[in-house]
């Protein structure tokens, strides 16, 4: 028999203001077959390795006489695992996911994720200089030595530098 499957909705992956340990996005492929007494099961194949998160896919409602199937897929992606991606940087991941009956009959169609970075601000330890008394009261530091951020290729500098002075913050 003959069937099809309608194109792709999707959602997009976001952090959000207040960011939960885990992202997750989910959509729904559309199908119908026409013949009375088929089945179907769906195959999910990553065209690429080392992709973040996992995708998983089930058929939510099934076809037969020409009704509306439906193939339901959920995103999931740890956030420590996104936490490299600077602002406006993406990463894009792409599945295929292949439905077919108990007759041989077989679609595929492509899920395609884009994964956004937001601008995550840096940190930095507290930083100690010590001087002894009785002495010249010199101590030196870079602040720099004890700050990072997670974004990749973000660069830190230092906008305002100052200088101490004995008995005054600053």
């Amino acid at each position: 028999g003959f069937w099809h499957l309608d194109e792709v909705s999707l959602g997009l992956l976001s952090e959000e203001p207040v960011v939960d340990d885990f992202q997750h996005t989910s959509g729904t492929l559309e199908f119908t077959d026409v013949d009375a007494s088929d089945g179907h099961g769906v195959a999910i194949e990553a065209r690429a390795d080392a992709y973040l998160g996992s995708l998983q896919a089930f058929i939510g409602s099934d076809s037969f006489d020409g009704a509306t199937g439906a193939v339901q897929w959920v995103f999931s992606a740890d956030n420590a695992s996104l936490q490299f991606l600077a602002e406006a940087q993406t990463l894009e991941q792409v599945y295929d996911l292949t439905l077919a009956d108990a007759y041989g009959g077989m679609a595929t169609r492509s899920v395609t994720l884009t994964l956004h970075g937001v601008n995550d601000a840096p940190e930095f330890d507290d930083t100690f200089a010590y001087v002894e008394e009785d002495g010249e009261l010199v101590a030196s530091g870079n602040v720099l030595d004890n700050a990072f951020d997670v974004d990749a290729n973000d660069v830190l500098t230092v906008t305002t530098p100052g200088t101490l002075t004995p008995g005054k913050s600053g």
